[in-house]
């Protein structure tokens, strides 16, 4: 049984890495996810008219994932899912920075620039939140903490990472490609000026060297 996106999918990876490094670094949402589904024998196959309900069509071939049904899409699961839903994510943030919306939550042809891999991760991990719990094969559910290696930063949820002018009220400070050699220091003082903040988060990401390679 699939509790929904807050939680951990029973047949989800999980860390730490064979060099002992914690994985995941984020989670999506790979479970009761309606994808294309068409079948090649199949022409002309349409989209449902509404949403259906997963818990239904599992023995109902008129709903998507039953062999009879005309539509053109299913219900799947797995990284093949998962996998999608994060670098879909990537591409908006990337798109974000280079359409200028940085920092004032709204398009700006003089504040585009080209974000490097670190900083769409940094925002990736930054936006994540801290799912439920994680299942089990026996469909028990056990704890989570945020850094763990069920979830890494957590669920990912863009809307808590980015300024979009009228969405939210995030403020957002960014420094990219900044190179620092090894002893170098550099120093960011911030001033909160409001008591009702609930949320400061910092994220450091840099490109790491291959991890090395281990045979099974």
């Amino acid at each position: 049984y699939d509790y929904g996106f807050e939680y951990l999918a029973a047949f989800s990876s999980r860390g730490p890495t064979a060099d002992n490094r914690i994985k995941p670094d984020i989670v999506s949402p790979g479970a009761q996810v309606l994808s294309a589904g068409s079948q090649p024998d199949r022409s002309n196959e349409c989209d449902p008219p509404t949403r259906p309900n997963y818990s239904t069509f599992i023995e109902d071939d008129n709903q998507p994932g039953g062999v009879n049904n005309g539509y053109g899409v299913t219900f799947m699961q797995g990284t093949s899912m998962a996998t999608p839903v994060t670098a879909g994510t990537a591409a908006i943030v990337r798109q974000y920075f280079e359409d200028g919306y940085y920092p004032t939550g709204k398009p700006r042809d003089i504040n585009k620039m080209n974000p490097s891999g670190a900083l769409v991760k940094a925002v990736l991990m930054n936006s994540g939140v801290l799912i439920k719990g994680s299942q089990s094969t026996d469909s028990k559910i056990k704890s989570t903490d945020m850094y763990d290696v069920h979830q890494g930063f957590g669920r990912t949820t863009i809307n808590n990472a980015l300024k979009l002018e009228g969405e939210n009220d995030i403020s957002t400070y960014v420094q990219d490609r900044r190179h620092i050699e090894r002893l170098q220091f550099e120093t960011f003082d911030f001033t909160l000026t409001s008591c009702s903040l609930n949320q400061f988060s910092v994220m450091l990401v840099w490109t790491d060297p291959a991890g090395p390679i281990t045979g099974a």
